[in-house]
């Protein structure tokens, strides 16, 4: 859990040669994998909201309207 990931770890990494290196790679890993679930949290919105197929002017929306939209949402609901 969280524990272990902000308390246990760095205090580990502390005691290890080259610590301040291990950090910035251990933080540098965990910022890189949340950001990796963002990007698949928001693909999986996106092909959801393709499956619906809505149209617009009585066109189907484009995959980049559609992207503009979810992720327009999602920065307005955060």
């Amino acid at each position: 859990g969280p524990d272990l990931l902000f308390i246990t770890y760095p205090q580990i990494l502390q005691t290890i040669p080259l610590s301040n290196f291990w950090c910035i790679i251990f933080f540098l890993t965990v910022l890189l994998l949340g950001i990796d679930s963002q990007f698949a949290m928001i693909d999986v919105m996106i092909y959801s909201v393709k499956d619906l197929k809505f149209k617009y002017n009585g066109e189907y929306m484009s995959s980049h309207s559609i992207t503009a939209w979810v992720c327009t949402l999602m920065c307005i609901a955060s």
